[in-house]
């Protein structure tokens, strides 16, 4: 089970590498990244779901907002949100200036973090149709790669990590997606 390699290499090496990979919060689904496309599967029987195509290379980061909103980011750098349940994208943000490393819910799940490759912090709304960023910042020294985010429990508050070996704690929007304070 899991991402096939479908051009003429399979014979030499019949998976590719996974970079991300999340449980939906029910625990009956997980979806992996693998290539451009996203595969939504069946946590207990192993059987394909959805696959979600989008990204125009490959998908990194992911997180399920509930269970019928997924996020994710990639080296296409973009971050889609996915209606799961259709199979299709519901919101797209505009590029970022580098690949998309990690993606997070927090914010009572009303808000979005990722972290790229320049080590740039974005945090846009989850719903609604704002298509802009509510906080971009840079969050690691001398331009270092970011690698993880997360929200900081029932706050706007984001905890980054990257190349620089250090973990970063940046004053976000409040959980209403207000503006950072």
């Amino acid at each position: 089970r899991g991402h096939r390699r479908t051009d003429d290499e399979a014979d030499k090496a019949n998976t590719m590498r996974v970079p991300g990979a999340a449980f939906g919060p029910d625990g009956k689904t997980v979806a992996s990244s693998g290539g451009k496309d996203i595969h939504v599967w069946d946590a207990v029987t192993g059987k394909l779901i959805h696959t979600l195509a989008g990204h125009t290379a490959p998908a990194r980061g992911l997180t399920f907002a509930d269970v019928n909103t997924l996020v994710s980011g990639g080296d296409d750098r973009r971050v889609i949100v996915w209606d799961v349940a259709k199979g299709k994208p519901a919101h797209t943000f505009p590029e970022q200036a580098q690949r998309v490393e990690a993606v997070a819910i927090g914010g009572g799940g009303k808000l979005i973090a990722t972290i790229n490759a320049a080590g740039e912090l974005y945090v846009y709304p989850l719903a609604g149709e704002q298509k802009t960023s509510l906080l971009s910042a840079p969050v690691t020294d001398g331009g270092a790669a970011g690698y993880g985010v997360a929200f900081v429990a029932g706050t706007g508050s984001v905890i980054t990590c990257g190349g620089d070996h250090r973990a970063k704690m940046t004053a976000g929007p409040d959980p209403a997606g207000s503006n950072p304070g």
